[in-house]
């Protein structure tokens, strides 16, 4: 886990000025939530150092006990508004 760590560090160049987490690396994060945080901002863009640099700016707009998990309770929102949205379909579907 270090080594992974220490090479994304290394690496890592900020592409985007102006996010949130301009003055941080992705040393100051858990390399495990930036992974699973890549792997859904890659629904924005196919690369991915664009990708890490996103999900650092989503975990430095909260305090770090809160950041660690963005991404689960992400996932866990949109299953919901998924099922929401597919109730509001069979409804809507009922009306016709």
């Amino acid at each position: 886990m270090e080594f992974y760590v220490e090479t994304i560090s290394k690496a890592f160049k900020d592409i985007i000025p102006g996010g949130k987490a301009d003055k941080k690396k992705p040393s100051d994060f858990d390399p495990k939530q930036i992974k699973e945080g890549m792997k859904v901002e890659r629904e924005h863009t196919n690369n991915p150092k664009i990708a890490k640099e996103i999900v650092l700016d989503h975990f430095s707009e909260f305090p770090p006990k809160i950041a660690k998990k963005y991404y689960p309770e992400l996932k866990k929102l949109e299953k919901k508004l998924k099922a929401k949205k597919s109730f509001e379909l069979v409804i809507d579907l009922e009306k016709i």
